[in-house]
């Protein structure tokens, strides 16, 4: 027997609160005609339908008899250990009052109940300005390994696998968690045996050893009283800049080389920055992080996505009630404390560097400041020296810029949360490579040996001064503070992650700020006219 469990919130207090009606063929049972060892209602919803809404394409030309039909919709609700629960059964789903639901109880029972090596299916949506939702799924059982997830980025929102827990066979966990009950379990009767179950199990933390990540990104719905607690808080610490825990991440991704601006209503530039946002909301009315959009153009005004709300281009880290929460593409998301430790301390142990580069001009796109940056500290400049390895089909990019102390420096401006999951992937991929040895297209031997021969060609240093590898990530940003402040919360999860990979191959890693200013001088650009959709100008 399958069961499609939901819980609710402790605030709850009655079954009346747990129900939204229409009213239209609702029928409640308050009392079961049998006695059962625990309270509770059934709801039934029966709505007579004499014919199908697709009919009326075939009713004009063939003459159909349709016979009456009904739909039928049924919850049951419970009460057990003073926690309300709701059993649905048909589109009984959309009988319950969602606002009061636990947003993550179903996941939670899976991750605790499904065994790693079970694992059957998996849905995740990525944290971009359009998110991609996928369902993965195996014919067999398998592991984690097994699906292509990246679990610093994506949000999980569904998972299933086998169980052997005596009482249930298989799971299936989102907001609700349906359940294949086996056995005795598989009757009425017992069913207040099984939510104590599932209870348990979603009360348990024996999950965080194989699905860590749950833990990572649990988003808070809109309706969720912490949700305007939450905006009232972010709209406070811009309107009292400066302040360390907002930022800005663009969620759109874009070309490296692409000149994106931003307008804001009229009012463009080349970088949001905090005290353009907090000029343009003082200003902003009612709700000025809604009702602001934002929209990417190109230097001929050409518009290169949708217009957003201001506030999908903020990242801030809020604490409420004793616990952190964290704005990302906008969505609110709650942390454990535990997982907030767990990143810090990876990113403690990666030393921030000054590589006393020039600075970075605004509106300077990547590769012309890397040529630049390169000229004037006698580096190589990587743009020129991508390869391509037997195993892959795309280039490589060992770095940006390599330098005498065999610094691997990646470089990227603090601006697109897409560009630096690149930026972080870019360091750990080559410092495998180097470490693997893996073999080149061209023929010239493998991928560390290539490196090292190119390093010796412009430093050649005895073998006894040459340095091991370190990864450099040079993040560019008009803003003052360190790397690790700047950076937005998934971004610093990336980076640990990544670094401790690195780390493991015997490789250090280093972060180092690239100062983005106004060039000195900088000749005065004419305004082209604007096109409409025709192309008239106007």
């Amino acid at each position: 027997m399958k069961l499609n469990v939901h819980l609710f919130g402790e605030q709850t207090q009655t079954f009346d609160d747990l129900l939204d009606l229409d009213g239209e063929g609702v029928h409640i049972q308050r009392e079961p005609a049998r006695g059962l060892p625990f309270r509770c209602d059934v709801v039934l919803v029966t709505r007579r339908r004499d014919r199908p809404h697709w009919a009326g394409y075939l009713r004009d030309f063939f003459d159909l008899q349709w016979s009456a039909t009904s739909a039928s919709s049924a919850v049951l609700l419970v009460n057990v250990h003073n926690r309300f629960f709701a059993v649905t059964f048909g589109q009984g789903r959309h009988l319950l009052d969602v606002t009061r639901l636990v947003p993550d109880f179903g996941i939670r029972v899976a991750a605790n109940s499904v065994a790693p090596d079970q694992v059957r299916a998996i849905g995740s949506s990525t944290l971009s300005a359009a998110p991609r939702v996928t369902h993965q799924s195996v014919r067999t059982p398998g592991r984690l390994s097994d699906f292509s997830i990246d679990y610093e980025t994506e949000w999980v929102r569904t998972l299933s696998g086998g169980t052997d827990d005596g009482l249930t066979r298989s799971m299936s966990g989102a907001q609700s968690v349906t359940v294949d009950v086996s056995g005795e379990h598989a009757e009425l009767s017992r069913l207040d045996d099984v939510l104590q179950y599932l209870l348990k199990q979603y009360q348990d933390t024996g999950y965080r050893a194989h699905y860590p990540f749950l833990d990572l990104l649990r988003p808070i719905p809109a309706r969720d009283p912490r949700f305007g607690a939450l905006e009232r808080k972010l709209l406070e610490r811009l309107l009292e800049l400066p302040h360390r825990d907002v930022g800005v991440a663009c969620p759109d991704t874009f070309a490296a080389d692409a000149d994106v601006r931003y307008d804001i209503q009229g009012s463009v530039r080349h970088e949001i920055d905090l005290h353009w946002v907090h000029g343009r909301i003082r200003n902003g009315g009612s709700d000025p992080l809604r009702r602001l959009k934002v929209t990417p153009i190109d230097a001929d005004d050409n518009r290169l996505a949708s217009p957003r709300p201001l506030r999908d281009y903020l990242t801030a880290e809020v604490t409420l009630a004793d616990e952190k929460y964290v704005l990302a593409n906008g969505l609110w998301f709650h942390v454990e404390e535990d997982t907030l430790a767990l990143i810090d301390r990876g990113l403690d142990r990666i030393e921030e560097i000054d590589l006393a580069v020039p600075p970075w001009h605004l509106g300077e796109n990547e590769n012309d400041y890397n040529e630049r940056a390169a000229r004037a500290k006698n580096w190589i400049n990587m743009e020129r020296h991508h390869m391509q390895l037997v195993d892959h089909y795309g280039r490589v990019e060992v770095c940006d810029l390599l330098n005498r102390e065999f610094q691997f420096i990646c470089v990227k401006k603090l601006k697109q949360s897409a560009t630096l999951s690149h930026l972080f992937s870019q360091g750990s991929v080559s410092a495998r490579l180097f470490h693997g040895r893996s073999a080149l297209f061209n023929g010239s031997g493998d991928y560390q040996s290539y490196v090292r021969e190119l390093h010796a060609s412009e430093w050649p240093l005895a073998a006894s001064e040459r340095p091991s590898p370190t990864v450099v990530y040079a993040v560019g940003t008009e803003r003052r503070g360190s790397v690790r402040e700047l950076l937005p919360f998934f971004s610093r999860v990336n980076l640990a992650n990544q670094a401790e990979t690195i780390t493991n191959l015997g490789y250090q890693v280093r972060v180092a700020r690239i100062s983005i200013e106004q060039p000195l001088s900088r000749p005065a650009r004419p305004r082209p006219a604007r096109r409409g959709k025709q192309g008239e100008l106007f």
